[in-house]
């Protein structure tokens, strides 16, 4: 995660918000076709850029690729430790990779 606490104001996250702001208010209706598909990709990553600015971190998983065998080896199995972990992580992504419900 980026530290922003010690920047000038704008604040990042309110340079964000202004900028999607403008893209779907002034930009895409006036696109179509895979142009406006695009700028719509543009405003989701921006959500989800601001979402992780302002979000809590993703915990750090230990040595991923360590970890993955060691699950595929049944060396985690029954183990509420590492399926906290991994819960906790996965929910943290979410969070920041997902569309909030409207």
């Amino acid at each position: 995660m980026v530290d922003i606490t010690g920047m000038e104001e704008p604040h990042p996250l309110e340079l964000l918000a202004a900028a999607r702001a403008a893209l779907l208010k002034e930009v895409v209706p006036a696109l179509e076709g895979a142009p406006k598909f695009q700028a719509l990709m543009v405003a989701n990553a921006i959500s989800i850029a601001q979402r992780a600015l302002s979000g809590d971190a993703v915990p750090e998983l230990p040595n991923v690729a360590e970890l993955c065998t060691e699950i595929r080896a049944g060396l985690h199995d029954d183990n509420a430790a590492t399926a906290a972990l991994l819960r906790h992580h996965t929910e943290a992504r979410c969070r920041i990779s997902s569309k909030p419900a409207r």
